[in-house]
């Protein structure tokens, strides 16, 4: 592992003192001619002490105006790209599965850090809170599945989230795609959450073409109702957009933070047609689609990436790429080898495929990170690279990995909440080191794709599972009879982490009248 170091040099300093010469008519005096023998070591040292003081002062001024100036750097912060996917897969990426063809995401990867032990939630609305916010779902009342279509819930506005933070660093802040924290009011948009600009959708889903969803219109810029030119494809729209930001930006000047949320490979499973031919030879449809969609995403960040570098930018950038939370088995993806899909407590729905990438700040190149790290680990690790200086905060489950992502070593975290809901799923998942317990059914939820309707799937369970993911990473031998003790710790873990949990917001459906007269989704409705 190469270190950077600073060296000072440091130089001796020698006086040597001329002798007096002695003359016939020269009298001496002891003291006089003391005093100017040691007069030139009695200068030397006290432009050493000098010198101490100075830098003395210095160092304690420094550190004064680091602790209370209002976040103040020399040099210009770094440019935050965060780019998520949409339901992607563990098995989706072209360095876990050489068939999946994402020539862009692997050339990042190889000359970045990519994260094998990186954790979201199981499911979108959570994962999203959970990088905005640092704090668990179950700390802001989201930890039951998503934002609906037709439900009046949303992201608390009491929380002060990322970009409003980033905006005090002096960034512009710009986000791009999916949103999904809340669409039934303008108070809850990303606007008025701290983004000078929005491009996307409100809600979690939507046709690539058509742009709705549920019987809504949902594409929007700003505040406002857009309408493309007909036959866009949205991933394409997302991406023009973000290069459109990147060149308008004063890079030099502006610290920019550019979060592009891409709907990508979630349902419906729609993609150009070049796209899908990369992969004549997968003969399930859905597989093909799916497939054709990661590799649109992943034409899309070069694309991005393209732009940074056109624009100068990525010398002094730092790229970072999530997956919002496994794959969904239902439309083609593939979380193998772990266990199970997305919305479960399984590996498969919360363990997310992701890379950094920054050639100046990442000491290491092609490095696999297998430190842990979690979806609100972001909040904090982002306020670090903006060298926002950050306040201790009460219930502030976020803690920065920018050192240890920085060294390619380690984790500033051995333990983490998967989840807990015990409102309505009545499920919960805790991992401390290699061990991971869930109590409850895994599974979750069941979802609706007719009705856009999810129920839990047995909140009766109470089943404990303990699982050593070391030994066993696909979760196929519960190992909680064989160690009660273990499993007795981990449980007192989790009712201390319940202590400051708040209910599960799951406000009643509204009927499907949150429409204007024609079509497009109303936000005055909640």
């Amino acid at each position: 592992m190469q270190e950077l170091n600073a060296h000072e040099d440091e130089s001796e300093y020698h006086a040597d003192t001329l002798p007096l010469k002695k003359t016939e008519n020269q009298k001496f005096n002891g003291s006089t001619a003391n005093i100017r023998r040691f007069s030139p070591v009695i200068v030397i040292i006290a432009v050493i002490l000098v010198l101490f003081i100075c830098i003395t002062l210095a160092v304690v001024i420094a550190k004064y105006t680091d602790s209370n100036c209002s976040n103040c750097e020399k040099e210009n912060p770094p440019h935050i790209v965060l780019v998520l996917s949409d339901d992607q897969g563990w098995n989706d990426i072209g360095w876990h599965n050489p068939d999946v063809l994402t020539p862009n995401l692997i050339r990042l990867g190889k000359q970045g850090v990519i994260l094998e032990n990186s954790y979201v939630q199981p499911v979108c609305t959570p994962s999203r809170a959970a990088i905005l916010t640092g704090k668990y779902p179950f700390r802001t009342g989201l930890q039951w599945l998503v934002v609906e279509n037709h439900q009046p819930k949303f992201l608390p506005t009491n929380i002060t989230i990322l970009p409003e933070l980033l905006k005090e660093r002096g960034y512009t802040t710009h986000i791009v795609g999916k949103w999904h924290l809340g669409h039934c009011s303008e108070d809850v948009i990303p606007t008025k959450r701290g983004f000078d600009s929005f491009l996307g959708i409100l809600k979690g889903g939507g046709d690539y073409y058509s742009m709705s969803f549920g019987g809504n219109y949902d594409f929007w810029k700003n505040e406002d109702i857009y309408f493309p030119p007909e036959g866009s494809y949205s991933t394409d729209l997302f991406t023009d957009r973000a290069v459109e930001i990147i060149e308008n930006n004063d890079g030099k000047t502006s610290p920019l933070f550019l979060q592009i949320s891409y709907t990508t490979p979630h349902f419906p499973l729609q993609v150009p047609k070049t796209f899908k031919d990369m992969y004549p030879n997968v003969t399930d449809a859905n597989r093909q689609t799916y497939l054709g969609m990661v590799s649109s995403l992943d034409y899309g960040i070069g694309k991005v990436v393209n732009a940074l570098e056109r624009n100068d930018y990525m010398d002094n950038t730092v790229f970072i790429f999530l997956a919002d939370n496994g794959g969904d088995l239902d439309f083609g993806s593939s979380n193998l080898p772990l266990r199970g899909d997305k919305g479960d407590l399984w590996e498969g729905g919360t363990k997310s495929v992701g890379l950094v990438y920054s050639p100046k700040y990442l000491g290491q190149s092609g490095c696999i990170h297998y430190g842990m790290i979690h979806a609100v680990d972001w909040f904090s690790t982002i306020l670090d690279i903006a060298k926002y200086q950050q306040v201790e905060s009460d219930h502030l489950d976020s803690v920065s990995q920018w050192e240890h992502l920085k060294e390619c070593s380690g984790s500033a975290r051995s333990e983490f909440v998967y989840n807990i809901d015990d409102d309505i799923a009545m499920s919960a998942a805790l991992r401390v080191d290699n061990y991971k317990i869930i109590v409850g059914d895994p599974r979750v939820y069941n979802f609706n794709a007719s009705t856009f309707v999810s129920s839990p799937i047995d909140p009766s369970n109470t089943e404990v599972r303990l699982f050593n993911l070391y030994d066993d990473p696909s979760e196929t031998r519960n190992i909680a009879s064989e160690n009660p003790i273990k499993v007795k710790t981990m449980l007192r873990k989790l009712d201390e982490y319940r202590k400051d949990s708040v209910t599960a917001a799951n406000p009643d459906y509204l009927p499907k009248n949150i429409t204007h007269p024609n079509g497009v989704l109303r936000l005055d409705w909640c």
